[in-house]
Protein backbone atom coordinates (compact mmCIF):
# COMPACT_ATOMS: atom_id res chain seq x y z
CA UNK A 1 0.00 0.00 0.00
CA UNK A 2 1.29 3.44 -0.98
CA UNK A 3 -0.43 6.64 0.19
CA UNK A 4 0.41 9.69 -1.91
CA UNK A 5 -1.26 12.89 -3.09
CA UNK A 6 0.02 15.69 -5.29
CA UNK A 7 -0.72 19.39 -5.83
CA UNK A 8 0.96 22.33 -7.55
CA UNK A 9 -0.02 25.99 -7.52
CA UNK A 10 0.27 28.68 -10.18
CA UNK A 11 -0.46 32.37 -9.92
CA UNK A 12 0.87 35.88 -10.23
CA UNK A 13 4.24 36.82 -8.82
CA UNK A 14 3.50 40.50 -8.33
CA UNK A 15 0.35 42.50 -7.69
CA UNK A 16 -0.75 45.72 -6.01
CA UNK A 17 -2.94 46.80 -3.13
CA UNK A 18 -6.60 46.83 -4.13
CA UNK A 19 -6.13 44.55 -7.14
CA UNK A 20 -7.92 41.26 -7.74
CA UNK A 21 -5.99 38.24 -8.99
CA UNK A 22 -6.54 34.54 -9.69
CA UNK A 23 -4.45 31.48 -8.96
CA UNK A 24 -4.95 27.82 -9.79
CA UNK A 25 -4.02 24.74 -7.81
CA UNK A 26 -3.28 22.01 -10.37
CA UNK A 27 -1.85 18.51 -10.76
CA UNK A 28 -4.14 17.53 -7.88
CA UNK A 29 -4.25 13.78 -7.63
CA UNK A 30 -4.82 10.72 -5.52
CA UNK A 31 -1.50 9.15 -6.50
CA UNK A 32 -2.04 6.37 -3.94
CA UNK A 33 -2.64 2.76 -4.99
CA UNK A 34 -5.73 2.62 -2.73
CA UNK A 35 -8.97 4.65 -2.57
CA UNK A 36 -9.09 7.63 -0.19
CA UNK A 37 -12.03 8.94 1.82
CA UNK A 38 -12.59 12.60 2.72
CA UNK A 39 -10.19 13.62 -0.05
CA UNK A 40 -9.64 17.37 0.24
CA UNK A 41 -7.87 20.39 -1.21
CA UNK A 42 -7.19 22.99 1.50
CA UNK A 43 -5.99 26.56 1.06
CA UNK A 44 -4.71 28.68 3.96
CA UNK A 45 -4.94 32.31 2.92
CA UNK A 46 -2.41 35.00 3.87
CA UNK A 47 -5.18 36.94 5.61
CA UNK A 48 -2.88 39.85 6.36
CA UNK A 49 -2.75 40.45 2.60
CA UNK A 50 -5.86 39.13 0.80
CA UNK A 51 -9.59 38.50 1.07
CA UNK A 52 -11.32 35.60 -0.67
CA UNK A 53 -13.77 36.63 -3.42
CA UNK A 54 -14.67 33.50 -5.44
CA UNK A 55 -13.75 29.85 -5.86
CA UNK A 56 -14.39 27.62 -8.87
CA UNK A 57 -14.34 23.93 -7.95
CA UNK A 58 -12.76 22.67 -11.19
CA UNK A 59 -13.70 19.52 -13.08
CA UNK A 60 -12.52 16.08 -12.03
CA UNK A 61 -11.83 12.65 -13.54
CA UNK A 62 -14.34 10.83 -11.30
CA UNK A 63 -17.96 11.79 -10.79
CA UNK A 64 -18.40 12.47 -7.06
CA UNK A 65 -20.13 14.88 -4.75
CA UNK A 66 -18.10 17.53 -2.99
CA UNK A 67 -18.57 20.21 -0.39
CA UNK A 68 -17.08 23.64 0.20
CA UNK A 69 -16.07 24.53 3.76
CA UNK A 70 -14.55 27.62 5.37
CA UNK A 71 -12.85 28.74 8.56
CA UNK A 72 -12.92 32.38 9.60
CA UNK A 73 -11.05 34.67 11.95
CA UNK A 74 -14.04 34.56 14.33
CA UNK A 75 -14.67 30.78 14.40
CA UNK A 76 -12.18 27.92 14.70
CA UNK A 77 -14.24 25.02 13.33
CA UNK A 78 -15.05 24.23 9.71
CA UNK A 79 -18.38 25.56 8.43
CA UNK A 80 -20.03 23.88 5.43
CA UNK A 81 -21.11 26.48 2.88
CA UNK A 82 -22.08 24.15 0.01
CA UNK A 83 -22.48 20.40 -0.24
CA UNK A 84 -23.58 17.93 -2.88
CA UNK A 85 -21.82 19.80 -5.71
CA UNK A 86 -20.92 17.60 -8.68
CA UNK A 87 -17.25 17.11 -9.49
CA UNK A 88 -18.02 17.02 -13.23
CA UNK A 89 -19.24 20.66 -13.11
CA UNK A 90 -16.98 23.67 -12.55
CA UNK A 91 -19.12 25.21 -9.80
CA UNK A 92 -18.66 28.93 -9.04
CA UNK A 93 -18.90 29.84 -5.35
CA UNK A 94 -19.40 33.46 -4.33
CA UNK A 95 -17.27 34.06 -1.23
CA UNK A 96 -18.25 37.65 -0.53
CA UNK A 97 -19.13 38.55 3.06
CA UNK A 98 -22.82 38.80 2.21
CA UNK A 99 -22.94 35.50 0.29
CA UNK A 100 -21.25 33.64 3.16
CA UNK A 101 -23.29 35.41 5.85
CA UNK A 102 -20.21 36.69 7.66
CA UNK A 103 -20.42 39.17 10.52
CA UNK A 104 -18.85 42.63 10.42
CA UNK A 105 -15.07 42.23 10.63
CA UNK A 106 -15.26 38.50 9.88
CA UNK A 107 -13.32 37.04 6.93
CA UNK A 108 -12.25 33.66 5.55
CA UNK A 109 -8.83 32.47 6.74
CA UNK A 110 -8.89 29.10 4.96
CA UNK A 111 -11.17 27.00 2.83
CA UNK A 112 -11.31 23.48 1.47
CA UNK A 113 -13.08 21.37 -1.11
CA UNK A 114 -13.98 18.00 0.42
CA UNK A 115 -15.06 15.06 -1.72
CA UNK A 116 -17.92 13.26 -0.01
CA UNK A 117 -17.35 9.86 -1.63
CA UNK A 118 -14.55 7.31 -1.99
CA UNK A 119 -11.92 8.70 -4.39
CA UNK A 120 -10.18 6.10 -6.54
CA UNK A 121 -6.45 5.83 -7.27
CA UNK A 122 -5.54 8.03 -10.24
CA UNK A 123 -8.31 10.55 -9.49
CA UNK A 124 -7.16 13.95 -10.77
CA UNK A 125 -8.26 17.39 -11.90
CA UNK A 126 -9.22 17.80 -15.56
CA UNK A 127 -9.55 21.56 -15.13
CA UNK A 128 -8.14 22.57 -11.77
CA UNK A 129 -9.92 24.74 -9.25
CA UNK A 130 -9.47 28.50 -9.51
CA UNK A 131 -9.36 31.04 -6.70
CA UNK A 132 -10.01 34.78 -6.89
CA UNK A 133 -8.74 37.04 -4.12
CA UNK A 134 -8.52 40.78 -3.61
CA UNK A 135 -5.35 42.31 -2.24
CA UNK A 136 -6.02 44.43 0.84
CA UNK A 137 -5.42 48.17 0.60
CA UNK A 138 -3.07 47.90 3.60
CA UNK A 139 -0.50 45.85 1.65
CA UNK A 140 2.71 47.86 1.25
CA UNK A 141 4.98 48.04 -1.80
CA UNK A 142 7.42 45.12 -1.69
CA UNK A 143 5.43 43.20 0.93
CA UNK A 144 5.64 39.46 0.35
CA UNK A 145 2.85 37.01 1.07
CA UNK A 146 2.11 33.42 0.19
CA UNK A 147 -0.82 31.05 0.60
CA UNK A 148 -0.43 27.40 1.52
CA UNK A 149 -2.25 24.69 -0.43
CA UNK A 150 -2.30 21.03 0.53
CA UNK A 151 -4.17 17.88 -0.46
CA UNK A 152 -4.97 14.82 1.63
CA UNK A 153 -7.41 12.08 2.45
CA UNK A 154 -8.05 9.12 4.73
CA UNK A 155 -7.36 5.42 4.30
CA UNK A 156 -8.25 2.98 7.05
CA UNK A 157 -9.03 5.87 9.39
CA UNK A 158 -5.59 7.46 8.99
Amino acid sequence: MELKTTVEKRGVEETRAGKTFHYTPSNIQNASNVPLFDFYIRDKLPDEAVRLEKVWTGEWSQRAKLGFEIRTNKKTGWRTVKEGLLSTVNNEIDCSRSALGLAAGEYVTEFRLVFQEEIQPGFHDLAGPEVEVQVRETVKDGQKFVNKVDVGGLYGGE
